[in-house]
């Protein structure tokens, strides 16, 4: 059965989407504040192009720049975004617009650090048993 109001009590909060770059949006609504993509832009990719505003319930992720972002453009952010609340800006709502055959690239930077995660997480499961 539909309700026509909601049983929580907090007021929802309604941004609209943001453009950062040509590659990158932002809906913040959809944002659970993980950090991840935070994070990956500053130890993965070593550029800082992304980071937190505000605090507690009104903490928001923010780009380097006031409105936009000055990054490589490399789209680990919306790779790492588990709820979409970054996306690509030419994949925008499509559905499997990369195809069916979707590998990793060797030559990414990131390639060889997720490798080394992957077999020292391999080594440690090896030892429990």
């Amino acid at each position: 059965m539909a309700r026509d109001t909601s049983r929580f009590v907090e007021e929802k909060i309604h941004r609209p989407e943001e453009k950062w770059s040509e590659l990158v949006y932002y809906d913040a609504p959809r944002c659970i504040l993980c950090f991840r993509c935070v994070r990956v832009c500053d130890e993965g990719m070593d550029v800082k192009a992304l980071g937190v505003g505000m605090r507690g319930a009104n903490s928001i992720i923010i780009p380097n720049r006031e409105d936009h972002l000055e990054c490589e453009e490399c789209g680990m952010c919306i790779d790492i975004c588990p709820v979409g609340a970054l996306t690509s800006g030419t994949y925008r709502y499509k559905t499997r617009a990369m195809g069916d055959d979707v590998r990793i690239d060797r030559l990414h930077p990131l390639f060889e650090r997720l490798q080394d995660h992957a077999e020292r997480a391999q080594s440690r499961n090896h030892a429990r048993e």
